[in-house]
């Protein structure tokens, strides 16, 4: 006795349900709902001649069958309706949500590309100041030097001007004073103009 109550309390095997996704599930009810209805022969008595009362009662059954199974379908077409929309909705926001991440992600890119362009920019602003104001001191004392050079150039050529008057001057003195002798004495020159001998 203590195997049978052993036995009758272990539950028999389950077969395994064959799992069915919600989109499959309402394929399998629509190709149903497409079928057309099979003609119903109505049942025979056991006399030969068909039984009306049960043939009604089937019919019955049957529209009472129709009307659920089209309630049925109805309520699996809005299911699918509300999956649809449902997939949709969520395509959607998943779509705006990778458009924000992408505009935010170039927006912070070209905010590093300005930062580095205008830190660029001032280093170049800053080396071309400091060489503009290299030049401009070279520049100045380039033009100093020059300057100098000129006022020197004027010295020497003024102290040649100078030296030349001078040198001038005493020859005119020189002829002068010869030229007296020469009338005082009564001696012509030997030499008349520098350029002839006589």
């Amino acid at each position: 006795m203590g195997k049978e109550e052993v036995k009758k309390e272990t539950p028999a095997p389950v077969a395994p349900v064959a799992k069915v996704s919600a989109p499959e599930a309402v394929d399998e009810i629509e190709k149903k709902a497409m079928l057309p209805p099979q003609p119903v022969a109505p049942p025979v008595c056991e006399e030969g001649k068909p039984d009306v009362a049960v043939h009604e009662a089937e019919v019955k059954k049957e529209t009472k069958d129709e009307k659920c199974e089209e309630v049925v379908n109805e309520r699996d077409a809005e299911l699918t309706k509300l999956e649809t929309e449902k997939r949709l909705s969520l395509v959607t926001a998943w779509e705006d949500n990778e458009k924000t991440k992408s505009s935010n992600k170039a927006i912070k890119e070209i905010s590093a590309i300005n930062h580095e362009e205008s830190k660029k920019k001032v280093a170049l602003e800053a080396q071309i100041k400091k060489v503009e104001e290299e030049l401009e001191k070279k520049k100045i004392e380039t033009v100093s030097k020059m300057k100098l050079k000129l006022e020197t150039i004027h010295k020497e050529c003024e102290e040649k001007r100078t030296q030349a008057e001078t040198r001038h001057k005493e020859e005119d003195a020189k002829t002068d004073e010869l030229a007296k002798k020469y009338r005082v004495t009564g001696i012509t020159p030997t030499k008349i103009l520098g350029c002839f001998g006589v």
